[in-house]
């Protein structure tokens, strides 16, 4: 395999821009995959791996140690070698996997070397790679608001000159039952917004306001940080997402063709779209999935109290909270699935894909059947993907109840001790591929009461 990837990158061409920002990538693959316990699950070597690609990053850095030599270059340089062989130190003195510190880690040790980092590029008045990424690299605060690159998560990258106006319209129509078969359903009848723009029922109420749909409808706060959309990820994009819903003839039963005609009958909608689309002459479907997409984009949560602590504000989280969060990346194997710092399934550090699971979700809580839902496999027809469902994001969970796809869980305190007890196999459950371990995590009830104190933390 070695042989072969020599020969496929022969051709390549690395530029020193390009050498200086992959190590940044991988500071970011280090708190993300790494160290939150998505490498090493069975033999938990995470944190000795993790003093390994930092001795790589060794070698980069003493590649531009005679770059120039100018004063400010040296000290930048002599800066990063420091923070660099200190990170390395901490994770060679303390390799146990389980009682790892990571949030010291990532806070105290990896975040400033990554800054040093970004000082000695702008020093060496080297350009920064111009080319579509989920990251700004160029952006000190590994996890700070700003270093997310938005537009990277959408279709449309260079198109942001009307997108405030249109978010604001796509909010009015996200209200409005206009868009549903009998003007009386919108997309906040089950994405609420009192309930962090999720269902609070079980599971959403159907088209005909009699029967229940056989999922929940998840949270949409931060849902254009993703990059596949519904529980089955059945669309890759939010405008695609918007289409499906208003047409789904069991949850709004649309039609935006016929939509687009009511609303040009409205003298302020008409006013609204042609201010948000000065260019296009009347309403279209295209112009009403564009602004509901918007709209959502403009729906970021990412300041709650575990945000202000990894940018600076060490009272934001208590030791209970902090411990809580080393069991969810370490011990209880949950960021091996839910990667920080989205704490959902689009993998870092390129935010291209999304994962898939099967947990084994029971049809009815401490039931021993598996719920009917095929998931993924109603899209793919592949048997891997069989009762597999996306990673749903874990921020503001402590409000988004209930849980799981079909709301089985009402309560965090039970999601927490069914992946204790091994998922569903290990609750009793037939089932032959279960992606979760299936044994339990021997977890203490100290061990779960701190989990869900971190996961609180994540409230914005």
């Amino acid at each position: 395999a070695l042989k072969k990837l020599t020969a496929y990158y022969e051709g390549a061409e690395i530029n020193e821009s390009m050498l200086l920002e992959m190590p940044q990538q991988q500071f970011h693959r280090l708190a993300s995959l790494t160290l939150n316990g998505y490498d090493g699950t069975i033999n938990q070597q995470n944190v000795t791996e993790a003093a390994w690609s930092l001795e790589g990053v060794q070698v980069v850095l003493a590649a531009f140690k005679n770059a120039k030599g100018e004063p400010q270059q040296k000290k930048n340089w002599s800066l990063s070698d420091k923070n660099l062989n200190t990170a390395i130190r901490y994770l060679n003195q303390h390799p146990d996997y389980n009682s790892f510190d990571r949030l010291h880690f990532i806070t105290v040790l990896l975040d400033p070397l990554n800054n040093s980092w970004i000082d000695l590029h702008n020093s060496l008045g080297l350009p920064w790679q111009n080319h579509k990424q989920a990251l700004r690299l160029n952006v000190k605060g590994l996890f700070t608001s700003k270093a997310w690159n938005l537009p990277f998560f959408s279709i449309y990258y260079a198109d942001t000159l009307y997108t405030a106006r249109q978010a604001q319209l796509g909010k009015l129509l996200f209200f409005d039952p206009i868009l549903s078969g009998n003007g009386q359903r919108s997309c906040a009848s089950c994405h609420k917004p009192d309930n962090f723009f999720a269902e609070a029922a079980v599971t959403s109420v159907h088209f005909d306001g009699m029967r229940q749909l056989e999922r929940n409808a998840p949270s949409l706060l931060n849902v254009s940080l993703q990059q596949s959309f519904f529980h089955d990820g059945r669309a890759s994009q939010l405008e695609q997402q918007a289409f499906d819903v208003v047409h789904n003839q069991n949850e709004m039963a649309g039609n935006l063709d016929q939509a687009a005609k009511k609303l040009a009958e409205s003298k302020d909608y008409r006013e609204l779209f042609s201010a948000s689309f000065p260019k296009d002459r009347g309403i279209t479907v295209y112009q009403i999935q564009k602004v509901l997409a918007e709209y959502q984009r403009s729906l970021l949560s990412l300041n709650s109290p575990f945000d202000k602590y990894l940018n600076g504000d060490k009272a934001a989280l208590d030791q209970r909270e902090k411990n809580g969060y080393n069991l969810f990346a370490g011990k209880a194997l949950c960021g091996s699935c839910h990667f920080f710092p989205l704490f959902n399934g689009t993998v870092p550090p390129l935010y291209t894909d999304s994962e898939f699971e099967v947990i084994g979700t029971p049809a009815v809580k401490n039931g021993k059947d598996l719920s009917a839902d095929p998931g993924r496999y109603k899209i793919t027809h592949l048997d891997m993907h069989q009762n597999s469902f996306k990673t749903p994001t874990l921020r503001n969970v402590e409000h988004t109840a209930p849980y799981m796809h079909n709301g089985v869980f009402s309560q965090l305190e039970e999601v927490v001790e069914f992946y204790h007890k091994g998922g569903g196999k290990g609750t009793g459950i037939d089932i032959s591929h279960q992606t979760l371990p299936f044994d339990s995590l021997q977890l203490s009830p100290t061990d779960k009461e701190d989990i869900v104190l971190f996961l609180k933390s994540l409230t914005d």
